[in-house]
């Protein structure tokens, strides 16, 4: 009768150790999943920090365009797919295909983009940079790259190689969501 209530013990014991341990691992990774979430929110909000202070410097490259931020990412939209159409524009841009056009026709009007008809369907009307357009583009990418270049100037040759590797990590990864979203939907 000993050696049972011995082994009842024992096994209570092993018992409550194997159940502390679990809990133990709950905890570590309860702690771990809330480091994730606030480094998380630090990551996001340092991004909108550097998008603020890039911003300060922006206006400089395209104030005088005549231009709303719209407009400018619709310029961009387009010369980045090198045509797009208004429906997949105005999804691109999460606005209307009334509100699209009239962007699209300001562009229009200042040389920035045409509209041409499909080859191979004509029933479709493509959206495309012109000259003009991918000049302004690539003028303001340019000074987008300049303003940058003189950011990371300041940075030491370790904090290059330790941000060119974790940006190489993040791109991957947003091209990981990418795909996903682009498998979603085709289905």
């Amino acid at each position: 009768m000993d050696t049972y209530k011995v082994l009842d013990t024992v096994l209570k014991t092993l018992y409550i150790n194997a159940t502390t341990i679990k809990d133990d691992r709950k905890i570590r990774l309860m702690e771990v999943e809330m480091d994730r979430a606030k480094l998380t929110q630090k990551i996001i909000t340092l991004q909108e920090q550097i998008g603020r202070a890039m911003a300060r410097y922006t206006p400089d490259a395209w104030m005088d365009l005549g231009l709303t931020i719209s407009q400018l990412r619709a310029l961009f939209l387009i010369d980045f797919d090198g045509s797009t159409n208004t429906e997949r524009l105005a999804s691109s841009l999460g606005v209307t295909r009334s509100n699209v056009s009239a962007t699209v026709d300001h562009l229009i009007r200042q040389e920035l983009v045409s509209r041409e008809r499909h080859p191979d369907d004509h029933r479709i009307v493509l959206l495309k940079t012109t000259n003009k357009g991918e000049a302004l583009v690539a003028k303001l990418r340019d000074s987008q790259m300049t303003r940058m270049s003189g950011i990371l100037a300041k940075l030491s040759s370790e904090e290059l190689s330790a941000m060119a590797k974790h940006l190489t990590i993040l791109t991957k990864a947003v091209e990981v969501q990418k795909e996903g979203k682009q498998v979603k939907k085709r289905h």
